[in-house]
């Protein structure tokens, strides 16, 4: 065999073996949010005038969306390669979060925890959602505290259960924090 034969058929193997992986790749990640807004209110417009601070730790800020196997390796924490938030967790929260009712002359800072899926097993996962709250008065001393914890069993251990569930506990926890807010006006 000569040497061009040799680089020729080289150059064939490497098209065919190229061509067979563009067949395998995938087509791309999926962009998620926290699905549309239920309602429109005049309050919407709140975190342009920073009576709502949402802060996560430096690791939630971005967009991945974040999974544990607890069964397997409980300290580690991976992430999905094709599914991925739209926005980091703070700015879909602040989203949903602006009309909550806040008195103007009050600030809510908010601080999430834990937004993430966690495996007990291969087949079973759930999306957990933690955070904590202070209220601030007009004199910017602090009025009150809670920590909330959220938690639903997912419809499947896949992507897409968590993020049904992400929806899920994202209306949850508002309808919680207007609740908190209602109880810690009426105790003022």
């Amino acid at each position: 065999m000569t040497h061009i034969s040799l680089i020729i058929r080289a150059i064939l193997l490497s098209a065919l073996m190229t061509g067979c992986n563009a067949f395998n790749k995938p087509l791309g990640t999926a962009q998620h949010d926290l699905g549309p807004l239920t309602e429109i209110t005049s309050h919407d417009d709140l975190n342009s005038d920073r009576r709502l601070i949402i802060s996560a730790p430096e690791w939630l800020n971005d967009t991945r969306l974040r999974y544990r196997q607890l069964y397997k390796a409980p300290t580690l924490v991976k992430a999905y390669s094709l599914d991925r938030w739209v926005a980091p967790p703070t700015q879909l929260l602040s989203r949903y979060f602006a009309s909550l009712p806040l008195p103007p002359e009050n600030q809510l800072h908010l601080h999430v925890i834990d937004f993430e899926q966690q495996f007990d097993s291969a087949h079973s996962a759930k999306s957990l959602f933690s955070f904590s709250v202070e209220l601030f008065g007009k004199d910017k001393k602090a009025i009150s505290t809670r920590f909330f914890r959220l938690e639903e069993i997912n419809e499947s251990a896949d992507a897409q259960g968590a993020i049904k569930s992400f929806v899920s506990l994202t209306r949850q926890a508002k309808t919680e924090l207007i609740k908190w807010l209602s109880q810690t006006a009426s105790a003022n």
